[in-house]
């Protein structure tokens, strides 16, 4: 117990838990607490390799890269970085061995053609990285790993009850890193408690109010980009909200909420209000609208 003490401090040291951004590593966190074998993270840009890799190894942890690639929004500037690429991916592991490990079973979920092989790559990193057996086979059943709608979507079917807050990974403050085979998943509320716990340690209690804001934060998802998220109360169909903060500083659905405190949902439409009088109505082919700690009816879901 003293040691992982120390080790906790040490991570406070190296990476400062900051209250006003996301920037706070659950997963580290998770890690120092043994809940975790393995970590990755990306992407890292190749600059930041050399610092992060000395604090993970003074945290005790063995560290290495999986090759460089391009990210989407530096393609356009790869001949300053040269043939290979800008980022990579860092694995953070408690052994050589599991560092080493990770590396391969990422590549062959990743790049292997056989889709049973991709699975079993799959199951066997999930273990690694510390995700529920549940949750495991929840996201080998996903199709598509990089839609969060259908993501989202994939969950909501197997939630039965209310949405738990703890399993909010949609609002910035992203507590747990797996996709949740429930959004009142057991295992998954106690691994996100085990961080919370660690968080209220040592961050004032002004922090944990904000970090407790977002994480409750509902969501409006409408496919394919646009993602807001609302600090409100949410009454039978209608949410009535103080704050919002979206994906997009400019768009047309940001321009109508600035003038609207209101939200009606109904089968086919969301009717936006200011003081129950109407501002506009969309009727977008699909929506998700995730109500965290109430139930999210069909009503405020299509698809």
């Amino acid at each position: 117990m003293k040691k992982l003490e120390i080790k906790f401090k040490s991570l406070n040291k190296f990476l400062p838990l900051m209250p006003y951004s996301s920037k706070f590593d659950n997963e580290i966190i998770l890690l120092i607490g043994g809940k975790k074998q393995l970590v990755k993270k990306e992407p890292i840009h190749v600059r930041k390799v050399g610092r992060l890799k000395k604090i993970y190894e003074r945290l005790g942890f063995y560290v290495e890269t999986s090759g460089l690639y391009f990210t989407r929004e530096h393609w356009n500037d790869r001949n300053r970085y040269g043939e290979d690429g800008d980022h990579t991916e860092l694995f953070i592991g408690t052994s050589k061995e599991i560092v080493r490990e990770g590396i391969i079973l990422n590549k062959i979920e990743k790049r292997a053609r056989d889709k049973e092989e991709r699975k079993t790559a799959a199951r066997l990193l999930g273990k690694l990285y510390g995700y529920p057996d549940c949750c495991i086979k929840h996201f080998i059943k996903l199709d598509s790993h990089n839609d969060i709608f259908a993501e989202i979507i994939h969950t909501l079917k197997n939630t039965k009850g209310n949405l738990n807050f703890y399993l909010n990974k949609y609002s910035g403050y992203k507590i747990i890193s797996h996709i949740p085979c429930s959004f009142n998943c057991e295992k998954s509320i106690e691994i996100a408690g085990f961080v919370f716990d660690n968080l209220r340690k040592d961050l004032t209690e002004e922090a944990v109010r904000v970090i407790f804001r977002f994480s409750s934060m509902h969501i409006l998802f409408i496919p394919p980009f646009e993602k807001i998220s609302f600090s409100g109360d949410v009454k039978g169909d209608t949410l009535s909200f103080s704050f919002f903060k979206s994906t997009f500083l400019k768009s047309h659905i940001v321009s109508l909420l600035n003038i609207t405190n209101m939200i009606k949902f109904t089968k086919n439409k969301i009717i936006l209000l200011n003081n129950s009088q109407l501002v506009d109505e969309l009727a977008p082919s699909q929506w998700v609208f995730l109500n965290w700690g109430g139930k999210t009816k069909k009503l405020f879901l299509k698809y």
